[in-house]
């Protein structure tokens, strides 16, 4: 695990942060590649980008404070700011996107449908990508496992070291990998069932879904309080 890049004496950038920008980045600017593709203006891409990076970021925060560490935060509430030190939810940043791309989109009167077709691979590739930068960071580890391909993380704030865990991050990145080199290679000649704009994003929110759910059974890192032994994450992949 490589939690910070150290660049000189008391001088470091967090590697989950470096990641995340150097993905922002790539993602913004292949979005911007592919628009001319599905007919969209590439001024809506940069406007719809700024906004993902907002809105995602706010919403990843706030769900992070709300339901993993309510308590701690209401105790020492100037904490909430200091986003550096990690603590964000996926589903959160992602609902927060959603809702504020599609009322831009709505407002412009764009088809959704071409978005999706256009976003597809990409939000593909940012979340394995995400996962990565948690593998780095040494957070979303797994329960302690005899199996081979087990990893131990060294001594840290989070995941217990000398333990082989389940590398939980891994399993996230490859789940999404495969469907990332499908919609790579059917993307221009879907299947017959996946015949309609808009249809790769939305069969992958039930792929990835399905794949959440199951990984998240491995995972043992604190993910706030639970319900009916899932966590929040487990009952809005099952949503």
């Amino acid at each position: 695990m490589l939690p910070f890049i150290v660049l000189g004496p008391d001088i470091f950038i967090p590697s989950y942060f470096l990641v995340i920008s150097l993905t922002y980045t790539l993602a913004s600017l292949w979005l911007f590649q592919r628009a001319p593709q599905f007919a969209i203006s590439q001024k809506y891409v940069i406007d719809v980008a700024l906004i993902i990076m907002l809105m995602g970021f706010l919403g990843a925060r706030i769900f992070h404070v709300l339901y993993e560490h309510p308590d701690y935060y209401i105790k020492v509430p100037m904490q909430i700011f200091k986003f550096w030190q990690g603590g964000f939810v996926f589903y959160g940043g992602l609902l927060f996107a959603l809702i504020s791309v599609f009322f831009y989109l709505h407002k412009n009167q764009q088809d959704w449908r071409q978005w999706f077709e256009l976003f597809a691979p990409v939000v593909v590739f940012g979340y394995i990508m995400g996962r990565f930068a948690t593998l780095l960071s040494g957070s979303g580890f797994g329960r302690p496992t005899d199996l081979p391909w087990g990893i131990v993380y060294p001594q840290g704030p989070e995941a217990p070291s000398g333990i082989p865990l389940h590398p939980t991050p891994i399993y996230s990145m490859l789940w999404n990998f495969i469907y990332l080199i499908f919609v790579l290679w059917k993307q221009k000649n879907p299947p017959k069932l996946m015949n309609f704009k808009g249809s790769f994003l939305l069969v992958y929110g039930i792929y990835h879904a399905i794949g959440r759910f199951i990984i998240e059974q491995f995972r043992d890192d604190f993910r706030g309080s639970q319900w009916f032994s899932l966590s929040i994450s487990s009952w809005f992949s099952l949503l």
